[in-house]
């Protein structure tokens, strides 16, 4: 016997399949039946069948009730759930079902069938349904043998050795849901005197692409502008999704753009635009913070690939810029793909990694992907490791801890180690929330107390611009629909995107605005911001050795929104100082401190700091960097 057909006979611990398979819809109810045959090894008493639905990405299968049936008499089955019902759950805290052999074991070739999604009866008053991942991808179920029994009671890296992998056909092929909404994203000229572009896609309730769609498309602009389409017809073959270049000149106010199919009962309204917004600058929107599974193991926590992500946020999203931030062990491969898919004036990449340390994480961004990512193993050497190199740091989910273990994974961002000499900015907001605030509860903060907030940095005398990214781990850059710690994207509203100012779409031209932090952040959705202290914009520090700065202040806002806005407050050092109401999308306002400069600055008497919060009536909100008086 070769050793080849040796190991093959070691390794046969049965086959495995599921029903159905193809063709599934997104967030469907059903029944799914796995079809488990033995290997030659059989299952002894006491062993146990092992069934783990898909989970990358903490993408959400309920398994509803399930039932395990044999073919012989004499063997008796137990079933057990975990989180049969979740809401959302951790990559290492995910679905699974249990099937206990009792009273014989199960003989090679025996066949159990285990069904998820069993008609008939209530739970606790309620009636179990499994239910379909929300996210379209084909993804593998995983169905092992546990032969002594112990397995669920091993130390989570042990775990792996104790189960036996079933070899079968075992994956899913999850598919949109029906056509939901459309989505309308304006993109800014990438340079003066060039077209806005538009991008139009098809989307389900779960923000999966119809690929399928057919239909014929009208648009209405507000206000009027020429040369846009009246109508646009989607066929299969366009895959769900539509762009178009239209002249767009300096307006007077926000345009917003709907695109209706009366047919298909859909609509969807646009982002706001409005070139000239921001004077000297044009926005640009992206998403700073997104990983995948390139490079990981199946059935670990991240989904998809690099180059996923890129087109994703490309064609799908319409954005103007992204980084994935992968752990570094796929630089090779990424960094040629951050090199392909950067073009100037089109999409730019931004190269990028993500460090992650117990003292915090932190993403570290590279100006050109042919330098290399620095390795460590501290946040010290991480310093030693950057000297030399054109490079940025941004410290992200700061004030809270890893979902496993804050000692032996990562705790709250250790605010000491922020160094200025590449630190410019923060991260916000992301998909576990904002980190504006330390208190738990204040409005997008679900995570805190552990004195890591952004308010505690820039209390600390530290001068960061606010970024926001989703931290998404499916391969979809601005999505929310990645569930961090256990927040419903459904329930909570979370989220994160990144607007940069910069005047023309180049990796330069957005790195040059980051460094000067010239940018914002908001949860997902692009709002058009600005924010000026005595005529300077978001991230300047204004030198008030001048006596002409010593006097009152002068803070302006303009905002437009994607629905209507709320509020927006002035934050002065942290305090709530000035809140002005909105009055549908548009707001726009000037508020006069004339608190005395040496009344407000901090107990050293060096600085005194401002930035704009705002708020929608939806719950969406966006933040822009502080300006900083000295």
């Amino acid at each position: 016997m070769s050793a080849r057909d040796r190991r093959a006979l070691e390794n046969d611990w049965g086959f495995a399949e599921i029903t159905p398979r193809r063709n599934i819809r997104a967030g469907r109810t059903g029944t799914w039946e796995i079809i488990y045959r033995a290997g030659r090894h059989g299952i002894p008493v006491g062993g146990s069948l092992r069934i783990v639905p898909p989970h990358q990405g903490n993408v959400i299968w309920d398994l509803g009730k399930a039932s395990a049936y044999a073919e012989r008499p004499g063997l008796f089955l137990e079933v057990m759930t975990e989180n049969e019902h979740p809401r959302t759950y951790h990559h290492s805290n995910y679905p699974a079902i249990t099937v206990i052999v009792y009273g014989r074991g199960v003989e090679p070739g025996e066949i159990i069938r285990v069904v998820m999604g069993e008609t008939g009866g209530y739970t606790s008053g309620r009636f179990l349904h499994a239910r379909a991942q929300d996210h379209a991808a084909e993804l593998p179920f995983a169905v092992s043998v546990d032969p002594v029994g112990n397995a669920r009671f091993a130390v989570e890296r042990q775990v792996a050795g104790r189960y036996r992998p079933v070899s079968g056909e075992l994956t899913v092929q999850v598919v949109a849901d029906t056509p939901h909404r459309f989505r309308v994203s304006l993109r800014h000229p990438p340079a003066n005197g060039q077209p806005a572009k538009a991008v139009l896609v098809v989307e389900d309730r779960y923000e999966n692409v119809v690929r399928d769609f057919a239909g014929t498309l009208e648009f209405r602009a507000t206000p009027p502008v020429s040369d846009l389409p009246a109508s646009l017809s989607l066929t299969a073959d366009d895959h769900g999704r539509a762009s178009f270049t239209f002249p767009c000149p300096v307006l007077e106010e926000p345009l917003y753009v709907t695109a209706f199919d009366a047919a298909h009962e859909l609509i969807g309204t646009s982002n706001p635009l409005q070139p000239g917004f921001h004077r000297d600058y044009n926005a640009y929107f992206g998403d700073l913070h997104v990983m995948t599974g390139q490079g990981h193991v199946p059935l670990s926590g991240m989904l998809g690939d690099t180059q996923e992500a890129i087109l994703y946020a490309r064609d799908d999203r319409g954005l103007d810029f992204t980084a994935v931030t992968n752990s570094g062990r796929t630089w090779e491969t990424d960094r040629e793909l951050f090199a392909r898919h950067n073009a100037p004036h089109e999409f730019v990449t931004m190269p990028a990694c993500e460090r992650g340390f117990r003292t915090g994480h932190k993403n570290i961004y590279l100006l050109d992907e042919s330098d290399e990512p620095p390795t460590a193993r501290d946040v010290p050497e991480l310093w030693e490791a950057l000297e030399g190199k054109q490079a940025m740091v941004i410290s992200h989910h700061t004030n809270t801890h890893s979902e496993t273990d804050r000692y032996a994974a990562w705790g709250p961002q250790d605010l000491s180690t922020i160094d200025p000499r590449w630190e410019r900015l923060i991260e916000i907001c992301q998909n576990r929330g904002s980190f504006e605030r330390d208190e738990v509860g204040s409005e997008g903060v679900h995570f805190g107390g552990f004195g890591s907030s952004v308010q505690d940095a820039l209390a600390r005398g530290l001068r960061l611009g606010f970024v926001g990214g989703t931290d998404n781990h499916r391969a979809r850059p601005a999505s929310k629909r990645s569930n961090q710690s256990g927040l419903d994207a459904d329930e909570f509203l979370t989220g994160g995107i990144t607007c940069i100012l910069a005047q023309e779409l180049t990796r330069e031209a957005l790195w040059e605005a980051l460094w000067d932090r010239r940018c914002y952040a908001a949860t997902s959705v692009r709002i058009l911001l600005d924010f000026r202290v005595n005529g300077e914009l978001m991230g300047r520090e204004i030198n008030c050795s001048d006596p002409a700065q010593r006097g009152p202040r002068r803070i302006a806002v303009r905002a437009a929104g994607t629905a209507d806005i709320e509020r927006a407050v002035i934050v002065r050092n942290g305090l709530d100082v000035h809140t002005a109401p909105g009055d549908g999308r548009r707001l726009q306002f000037e508020w006069v401190d004339e608190t005395p400069l040496e009344d407000v600055l901090t107990p050293d008497g060096q600085w005194v700091y401002y930035y704009v919060r705002l708020v929608q009536r939806d719950g969406n909100m966006a933040w822009a960097s502080p300006v900083w008086l000295r």
